[in-house]
């Protein structure tokens, strides 16, 4: 943490930028509500296994689910956050992608807000911080 008291390292906050105002098409970017597409890291290996990161906000409202979807409507997968206080950021959480998710270097997905009582929304500004692809080399079963 610096001095000013923010824990949010730069990176993190151009990935938020990015996500919520759309502001460029090089990072994550919105083309319409709950929509991001991301570009593939460079060099990923079609053997790599691929996560998504996601960390949520802390505007998220308690007892909220996070769906993530294909677009064709497929769930990629649900975030719970549990236990998370009020102005506490909420974590991060990996999901893994199938292989065929990414397609000519890119990752759309939409994400949807899941409220008890209350049709599944777009995320709003502080519900979900950022959003970026993660690879590691293909596991090897035995």
């Amino acid at each position: 943490m610096n001095a000013a008291g923010d824990s949010f390292a730069p990176a993190v906050r151009t990935a938020l930028l990015c996500f919520v105002l759309a502001l460029s098409t090089s990072c994550a970017t919105a083309t319409e509500p709950g929509t991001v597409d991301l570009a593939a890291p460079a060099g990923l290996a079609a053997q790599a296994d691929t996560q998504l990161v996601v960390s949520v906000g802390s505007l998220l409202p308690r007892n909220s689910l996070v769906v993530v979807k294909t677009p064709s409507g497929e769930t990629v997968g649900t975030i719970s956050p549990f236990g998370v206080r009020a102005a506490q950021a909420g974590g991060q959480y990996a999901l893994p992608l199938p292989k065929t998710a990414i397609s000519a270097g890119r990752l759309r997905l939409r994400l949807e807000i899941v409220q008890a009582g209350a049709p599944p929304r777009a995320p709003i500004a502080g519900e979900i911080e950022s959003i970026e692809l993660k690879s590691s080399p293909a596991s090897t079963s035995k």
